[in-house]
């Protein structure tokens, strides 16, 4: 059974529940002290907080661009968040590695586990580590 991260919100819609985390608590930064690129992306991850929020969940338009995450695990980062890492594969800037530190975790697909945002964008979620396939 596996354990997951703490949210602040929880969303149920009909295909299960998804977990969100506030994400005003996780960046408590002026936006001044931010460049124009950490701006940019913490409002495409607003943005997309308000559409889960709504109950929309990613489609396989959204999911067949994300990179992949395999032999995943969740690692609370203090004091605020909580972070991905395993192997990723297809990610934009990084490629394929064996081990990857995602940005902090904003939202999942609780129920089913097939994919989480993170600050920076979507990713699929592949088996998560120490869990055999089957």
């Amino acid at each position: 059974m596996m354990i997951l991260p703490p949210f602040d919100i929880a969303v149920s819609n009909r295909s299960g529940s998804i977990g969100l985390m506030d994400l005003d608590r996780l960046i408590d930064v002026d936006d001044d002290k931010l460049s124009e690129h950490m701006r940019r992306k913490i409002a495409a991850a607003r943005k997309s907080l308000q559409r889960l929020r709504a109950g929309w969940c990613p489609g396989p338009d959204i999911l067949e661009l994300a990179p992949r995450l395999h032999d995943w695990r969740f690692i609370q980062v203090e004091p605020r968040g909580t972070i991905l890492v395993g192997t990723v594969i297809g990610h934009p800037r990084l490629g394929d590695r064996p081990y990857v530190q995602t940005s902090y975790l904003i939202g999942l697909d609780a129920t089913h586990l097939k994919w989480a945002r993170t600050l920076s964008r979507f990713y699929v979620l592949g088996e998560p580590m120490g869990y055999p396939v089957g």
